[in-house]
């Protein structure tokens, strides 16, 4: 609820009035500031080096994107991030099987006891994450660590992807955004119908939907 009101009331119509403010100067984000208002020149800048270190992130986004679904690919009919077999599983890490009872959850959770702080066991796909895409350490105080050189790889084929959409301008990135914007809908809308068919299915829908009122009066949810 929160989502939509901001996004109908804040989000819409500012990206809308940035649109037509800049279709009716002929100008992009970096000179439509100084026009409207010359001493506000360098927010315009500014915009530009925020939106710079944004791509560069979500480049980042987009090589753990190219990196999951080579593994999904590599494995098939089987995902790797669904067992605690791998090289990068430690003893801690346990799989929840689909048939457990209310007994065996209760055991489960009594196992993932506190201690010193950590949870005591954990998930295959939290291993995965960050014992073999990330390979992470145990910090800076170990040092930086080596070079992820496969994700290094997808980070390089990301950044000629997106060279490859923009290098002849609008006319061919323009084609481009039409999949890239419609495409995940269709793989949302294939889940949708996957998920609803799964037993307890409308239980998870109604515990999703369900509105917890007095929430709205708090100013953190806003």
């Amino acid at each position: 609820i929160v989502y939509f009101i901001a996004m109908t009331f804040c989000g819409i119509p500012i990206f809308f009035q940035e649109v037509a403010i800049g279709q009716y100067l002929g100008s992009g984000g970096m000179t439509l500031v100084a026009q409207l208002c010359p001493l506000l020149k360098g927010v315009g800048i500014a915009t530009m080096v925020l939106v710079f270190f944004l791509d560069i992130y979500y480049c980042v986004i987009i090589a753990w994107t190219i990196f999951y679904m080579i593994a999904t690919f590599t494995s098939i009919p089987n995902l790797p991030w669904d067992t605690c077999e791998g090289w990068w599983n430690t003893e801690y890490c346990y799989r929840a099987s689909d048939n457990m009872t209310e007994n065996d959850v209760n055991i489960l959770n009594h196992t993932k006891t506190i201690f010193h702080g950590h949870n005591k066991t954990t998930t295959p796909v939290e291993e995965f994450w960050e014992h073999r895409v990330l390979q992470q350490n145990l910090g800076l105080e170990y040092g930086l660590g080596g070079i992820q050189w496969e994700l290094a790889g997808c980070l390089l084929l990301a950044w000629v992807c997106v060279y490859l959409i923009i290098w002849k301008g609008l006319h061919s990135s323009g084609k481009i955004i039409w999949f890239t914007a419609l495409f995940p809908y269709f793989v949302m809308f294939i889940l949708l119908i996957r998920a609803v068919t799964l037993d307890g299915a409308m239980d998870g829908l109604y515990y999703y939907v369900r509105v917890d009122w007095p929430k709205l009066y708090h100013g953190r949810t806003w």
